[in-house]
């Protein structure tokens, strides 16, 4: 995309679907103008071979329709909460930031050029129950 950008024209806005471990790109859509990334990865994601895999994305995409897509197509899904969902953000720091909530934790370590990247996932299967009702497909395993 480098280049793209002209000083008439704004760079086009691409959405891209992407495999991790391959680096694949699967699909790469220009978003219009007139619309937003949330209607075209709603649109373009039933067309991907997603069944038995599993969907990630940034916290712009994190909604139960978008959750229900995946699974109508037979994948999974995780999503980053950020303050696009404020309820949902506000009950997970709330429940989080309880010192006898009963939580598991995976860590991960990246050490690559010169960098150190430590990633902590902490989750609850208490949660589960309580979220359903807005979030109906939301599960944590026991």
């Amino acid at each position: 995309m480098r280049g793209a950008r002209t000083g008439e024209q704004a760079a086009p806005h691409l959405l891209s679907f992407c495999t991790h471990e391959s680096q694949e790109t699967l699909l790469q859509v220009r978003v219009s103008e007139k619309t937003n990334e949330i209607a075209v990865a709603k649109a373009m994601l039933p067309t991907l071979p997603i069944a038995g895999r599993i969907v990630t994305s940034d916290a712009l995409h994190t909604h139960a329709d978008f959750m229900q897509i995946t699974h109508d197509q037979r994948g999974k899904s995780v999503f980053t909460v950020k303050g696009n969902q404020p309820t949902l953000y506000a009950n997970l720091a709330l429940s989080f930031a309880d010192p006898h909530a009963v939580c598991q934790c995976v860590e991960t370590w990246d050490r690559s050029l010169r960098r150190v990247e430590h990633r902590v996932i902490r989750g609850s299967h208490e949660l589960n129950t309580y979220l359903t009702p807005d979030w109906p497909l939301v599960a944590w395993p026991r």
